[in-house]
């Protein structure tokens, strides 16, 4: 009799094991609105090109729902939704569109899907990414400039052509008094340009508040004016 029970016990234990493991491998698919992938990648851009991502939304609720807008984190990112109206197990696209500007390096704006669940009135929220990279059409180096307190007086940053076959500083200053910066021209043969920026600490400390930021002007149609942000650390 305990050995008829002891098996009973067992097989119930393995069919358990294997209930619970088929659960955990059955997929998780959100009862609300979800995407295909909440991801894409646009590659590698220049600067003041654009490019387009479309997104498949679906409703997976037994209830209808409505998209009421989308919200982008930067103006650089626009889009569309081609139909806002779901119902149970419908579908739509959402295109979005990334212009690149003047942005620079690795860019991830984020859209917003705003919606309302027929049987609920409060906003719920879809996020969907863009990853891009962009390509300048000039270097800046070193990007930010960082001096330290009572150590460092002078930096030089170097702009040089990438994409652009040459590049050629019309100006550069800085509002901050504790901060001054003077222009190198390239020798004979040369395309790099530099930037000799000098610290002036006894400034610093009556106009610590104040943002430091140097504006660097060139004769590119892309980015004509390129800011480099200036940071000192404390002793």
């Amino acid at each position: 009799m305990r050995t008829k029970i002891l098996l009973l016990i067992v097989a119930f234990c393995f069919s358990g094991a294997s209930v619970f493991s088929a659960m955990m491998a059955w997929p998780d698919v959100p009862q609300t609105l979800s995407a295909e992938t909440a991801t894409k990648d646009l590659g590698t851009l220049e600067q003041q090109q654009e490019a387009e991502a479309t997104f498949v939304l679906e409703n997976h609720s037994d209830v209808a729902l409505k998209i009421a807008r989308v919200l982008t984190t930067c103006q650089c990112t626009g889009s569309v939704v081609k139909r806002a109206d779901l119902s149970p197990g419908g579908a739509t696209e959402l295109v979005a569109r990334f212009r690149a500007g003047a942005s620079r390096g690795a860019q991830v704006p984020r859209l917003d899907v705003l919606y309302t669940m027929a049987d609920r009135p409060r906003l719920e929220r879809l996020c969907l990414y863009l990853t891009v990279n962009v390509r300048p059409d000039y270097d800046v180096a070193p990007e930010p400039v960082t001096f330290r307190a009572g150590v460092d007086s002078r930096r030089t940053i170097v702009v040089s052509p990438n994409v652009a076959p040459s590049v050629r500083i019309l100006k550069a200053y800085c509002a901050h008094p504790a901060v001054r910066v003077k222009i190198v021209e390239p020798a004979a043969g040369e395309k790099r340009w530099l930037l000799d920026v000098v610290f002036d600490e006894t400034k610093w400390a009556s106009h610590r508040e104040a943002r430091a930021e140097l504006f660097v002007h060139t004769d590119n149609k892309r980015e004509g004016i390129h800011r480099v942000l200036v940071r000192v650390e404390d002793k």
